[in-house]
Parts: structure tokens; C-alpha cells; sequence
């Protein structure tokens, strides 16, 4: 696994555990080897917005999705039937955002929304 999908894969996990941003990226780069670190770390660090925004389920850029289209592998070996760690998640329950809502919402369901903006938190 390259040093990039680490860092995500580690910062999918501390989102999962309910860590913000602020204390699930230093543990990600400390997930790194010491070389890799070295070798990474101005580049993750000059990106640092952007996994910060994939991060809180914010919506791609323009620029972020052409780059995906350019820089998709189509050898990669994709887990079939497992959801992807890196989906938009609904800033209220966590869970997943259906692809059929629009690309810039932040919650799974009205229900979320109206919630969120009532300042509220939804029964466990």
C-alpha cells in the first residue's frame, strides 16, 4: 500500500472512532514509516485542505475529480459488496450520504437536516 492510501486509510478509521480532523491527521502521518514520512510529508501537508474537506464528507472540486479521472488506475483491485471508507458521510448521524442526493449536501436525509439545524443531536 502507497504512503497516500495510508494516510487515508488511517484517517477513514479515526473518522469512523469519532476523531476530528485536528487529531486523526497527526496519527496519519505517524502511520508512515520514517522514509515515507520524509518523502511524503510536504506534499500531504501542501494538500492538507483537501483531506481535510474529504475528511468532513464535503464534495469534491472540479479539479479534484478531473485529477481522479486522470490518475484512476483501472488495474486497482476494488473490495466488491464493502462500502468505501473515503464515501460523503452526514455531518449529524455519520452515516452514508446517498449518491442520489445532491453532490453538495451535508446530511443523509431531511430528517439529519432539520435536526442539525435545530441544533439537536439524534437519539442513539
Amino acid at each position: 500500500m502507497g504512503s497516500p492510501a495510508k494516510v487515508r486509510e488511517v484517517l477513514a478509521e479515526r473518522r469512523q472512532a469519532g476523531l476530528d480532523f485536528g487529531a486523526a491527521w497527526p496519527a496519519a502521518l505517524e502511520a508512515l514509516e520514517p522514509a515515507e514520512r520524509t518523502e511524503w510529508l510536504e506534499t500531504l501537508e501542501d494538500t492538507r485542505a483537501a483531506w481535510r474537506a474529504a475528511f468532513r464528507g464535503e464534495p469534491a472540486t472540479r479539479a479534484q475529480w478531473a485529477l481522479h479521472a486522470v490518475g484512476e488506475d483501472p488495474e486497482r483491485e476494488v473490495a466488491t459488496g464493502l462500502p468505501d471508507a473515503w464515501e460523503r458521510c452526514c455531518l449529524l448521524c455519520s452515516g452514508l450520504i446517498p449518491a442520489q442526493r445532491d453532490r453538495r449536501a451535508l446530511y443523509c436525509s431531511h430528517r439529519c437536516q432539520r435536526q442539525a439545524h435545530r441544533g439537536g443531536r439524534l437519539a442513539a
